[in-house]
């Protein structure tokens, strides 16, 4: 390490780094991304209502079943996952790049926030002044204010925590500051609200951290637990009138066990000191460099010794805080306190070189704002990335499982159709010969009836005689038409009724036989073209179960309609006739 560290100049920037224009668009790159990632998000939610409205409208929950046993809990699913996308959408909207400031105290970590900041807004000046940690963060309101942050601890061992009503922003130095009587907790934590309007940090979304020292409260893993784990970016800023101490060394040990590989900067302060002492001042600077580089590379092992370079500036954020109050004619945002904790409501003196100070500040902000880009829109968004990135492939499997299936539901029912049709063809093939040999069978029963029946007829009427004789008690006069006319239709009902059931019961057992003979046989052409055995059975149920019997109805008085008697008396025996 100590040959590449001797590799690079002391002092002397990368030409990449010192090439950097003069603009934020490393912080409006988290912004695009946030933006970017907002429509995304939108998109997918969009393309979730729209799946969870095709399965609600096109494909229910049974057919899905059907289908594929992966459709089963598809509702349940979808609703899932529209409320995991409305929780990221939130995150998202609140994400902002976080930027905590540590270091022992009196070192200037209030200082150097104002500095970045340009205005006085947190308490600072000699001694130990704040004691608690203090979060500044834009607002688009006009004027500024702060809110404190309360924590009660519940029956169950957790905590809930909530925000006080807005206060003005000069009550900082009360609630702060350690000089004031009215101290919090060592871990409070203070929000303050400054307007966006004034500091392009907090138009582009970032969040600055200032913190007690790290030599105040041992307890710093509850410090990293509460206010750390989601910073992008640690600063620490030492005192460049000594050395790196084991406080500072120690709270970085813990960052670095709980955060893998975090984005440190060291900032050693108060470097106007050297003002005047420029041989002894390189000689220290090259010592506070080499160690502050070895406590990066070979001690945390976060970075290389060029990134390292990178990451270590000399500055005086007093002078900075001085110059950039004075840039603006000393008039601050609505809400300012311009004078707490200031040493002099004048300004601070400026010593030799503080040109070299301020631009080394610069630079300093320069390279911040690109790490801290980089590294919040890594580690806010990558997750999110990657959990849009599964959503989408799930989805999409989804739907091409639903493609897929209803192309195999498709071909199915192509089959199926296909398959019927022949079906159809065949059968009304079969039916139509069925039909012809019913009908053959029918007219040969008719035929095999008719014969049957007309020569029983045949035989009754040569008996028709008897049939008459036996039609007796009845008498009738010849000159009474009216007795003549009842006595001819009593003969009629009687010849009609006899020969019914003489006819009955020489052709009904054959004429029933032949009839069930011929409802089996058409049954039975009937079942041969179906396939299911319920409908067979059914079929032959019905046959079985039918009950057929034959009437005989001979009507005498319509064949006997034109029959005229003569029922005169005449004498043929006579002797013309034997002679």
């Amino acid at each position: 390490m100590v040959e590449d560290f001797k590799s690079l100049e002391t002092g002397v920037r990368p030409r990449g780094l010192l090439m950097r224009n003069n603009t934020h668009s490393d912080l409006i790159k988290f912004k695009e991304a946030k933006h970017e990632l907002q429509k995304i998000f939108a998109e997918i939610e969009t393309y979730i209502h729209e799946c969870q409205q095709f399965f609600k409208e096109k494909l229910s929950e049974d057919t899905g079943k059907r289908l594929s046993p992966a459709f089963g809990n598809t509702g349940a699913d979808i609703v899932s996952f529209i409320d995991k996308v409305k929780q990221i959408q939130g995150i998202i909207s609140r994400n902002q790049m976080k930027c905590a400031f540590f270091g022992r105290t009196s070192n200037g970590k209030s200082t150097v926030i104002n500095a970045m900041l340009g205005s006085r807004i947190l308490p600072s000046g000699i001694g130990h002044t704040t004691s608690c940690f203090v979060q500044v963060q834009g607002t688009s309101e006009s004027q500024g204010f702060l809110q404190q942050e309360s924590v009660s601890d519940s029956t169950s061992n957790s905590e809930a925590q909530s925000l006080s009503e807005p206060q003005s922003i000069e009550s900082v130095s009360q609630l702060a500051h350690s000089l004031s009587s009215a101290k919090l907790a060592t871990d409070s934590l203070i929000y303050i609200y400054w307007p966006s309007s004034s500091c392009h940090l907090l138009r582009e979304d970032v969040v600055l951290l200032d913190s007690p020292g790290v030599n105040v409260d041992p307890d710093m893993d509850s410090w990293i637990d509460r206010h750390c784990l989601d910073a992008d970016v640690f600063i620490l800023v030492a005192n460049a009138e000594s050395t790196l101490m084991q406080a500072e060394k120690d709270f970085f040990y813990r960052v670095s066990s709980r955060i893998s590989k975090p984005n440190i900067f060291i900032l050693n302060n108060r470097w106007d000191a050297s003002a005047g002492e420029a041989e002894l001042a390189d000689q220290v600077k090259e010592q506070h460099m080499q160690r502050c580089v070895s406590f990066l590379t070979d001690e945390l092992k976060v970075c290389s010794v060029e990134e390292a370079m990178e990451r270590i500036f000399f500055v005086s954020a007093r002078e900075v805080l001085t110059i950039r109050s004075k840039s603006v004619n000393g008039e601050t945002p609505p809400g300012s306190a311009p004078n707490i904790g200031s040493p002099s409501a004048r300004g601070y003196p400026l010593a030799e070189g503080w040109q070299a100070r301020l631009m080394e500040f610069s630079m300093f902000e320069k390279v911040f704002e690109k790490i801290l880009s980089e590294s919040a829109t890594r580690t806010k968004f990558a997750s999110h990335t990657e959990q849009g990135k599964e959503m989408a492939a799930y989805f999409r499997k989804l739907m091409e499982t639903t493609y897929e299936a209803g192309l195999e539901e498709k071909d199915a029912a192509i089959r199926y159709r296909r398959l019927s049709q022949a079906r159809l063809e065949e059968l009304r093939t079969k039916l139509q010969k069925a039909t012809q040999t019913i009908d053959d069978l029918i007219s040969k029963s008719l035929l095999d009836v008719e014969g049957q029946v007309a020569n029983a007829l045949c035989n009754e009427i040569r008996r028709l005689g008897e049939l008459v004789d036996s039609f007796g008690g009845h008498t009738f006069s010849p000159d009474n038409e009216a007795a003549l006319k009842a006595y001819k239709i009593e003969l009629n009902s009687f010849i009609e009724r006899e020969l019914g059931k003489k006819l009955a019961d020489a052709c009904a057992g054959d004429i029933h036989s032949q009839v069930v003979r011929a409802e089996q046989i058409m049954a039975g052409i009937y079942s041969s073209m179906l396939t299911e055995e319920a409908a067979k059975n059914r079929i032959m149920h019905s046959v079985l179960s039918s009950s057929f019997e034959p009437e005989f109805h001979v009507d005498c008085r319509n064949i006997c309609a034109e029959f005229r008697e003569n029922l005169k008396f005449r004498f043929s025996l006579g002797l013309s006739s034997l002679a």
